[in-house]
């Protein structure tokens, strides 16, 4: 559909699938909202040394550890564990009914600040049983970080009712309605324009957007 408008050259930010690239003909540059987060996370928190970045998954783990890396922190992951309720373990049937999550930390956040990172948020059951996880494992604050804030449906009162998140905090890459932001005392935000509008302006110019990788703006 973007083709055949006339598009022929695509700007986006922090994928959830990289290989989406490989499907336009056109060149993609897909940013990434680290710089900008690690930013915040400093100007913000200026304990933040205190701090674990949490994956709450291992899907997650490059991510996260990336993210340390630059803040100069410690990480830890998640395990997720399915398994169903009295029955064996080859059984075929795929329905979630009687299926229970067993959650394994690995890693230490006993005392520490939380930043639990992923690409997206839109439901928040494994945001918030993760952060209860995190709690019950010593943790001193929660804070949920994203980048693209999706929170459809009841999500938002969700958090707000969810005693173990101390904060969510997502970037303007998806519009979010007034009366949801009105709607919560925990939702945070964290601009990107700016990286957007440098990555237009260089590329209009034929300059190159590598400097974007690595520095906030």
């Amino acid at each position: 559909m973007l083709a055949t408008a006339g598009v022929d050259h695509i700007i986006t930010m922090d994928l959830h699938s990289s290989q989406i690239q490989g499907f336009f003909k056109s060149p993609v540059d897909n940013l990434v909202a680290e710089p900008c987060i690690a930013r915040y996370i400093r100007d913000r928190f200026p304990n933040y040394q205190n701090g674990v970045v949490i994956s709450k998954n291992a899907g997650g783990a490059k991510r996260v550890t990336s993210l340390a890396d630059k803040l100069g922190i410690d990480f830890a992951l998640i395990h997720r564990e399915r398994y169903h309720i009295n029955q064996p373990a080859h059984s075929k049937d795929d329905g979630l009914e009687g299926i229970e999550t067993r959650l394994t930390l690995v890693g230490d956040v006993k005392d520490k600040i939380c930043f639990m990172l992923d690409d997206i948020i839109d439901g928040t059951h494994s945001f918030l049983d993760s952060s209860e996880h995190l709690k019950r494992c010593g943790a001193f604050k929660v804070y949920i970080i994203a980048t693209h804030g999706i929170l459809s449906g009841n999500a938002v009162q969700e958090i707000e009712e969810c005693d173990a998140v101390d904060e969510v905090i997502v970037t303007n890459t998806y519009p979010f309605p007034d009366w949801k932001v009105a709607a919560s005392k925990k939702l945070h935000f964290i601009d990107i324009s700016g990286v957007l509008a440098e990555a237009i302006r260089r590329t209009h110019n034929g300059e190159s957007i590598s400097y974007l990788f690595h520095t906030a703006i």
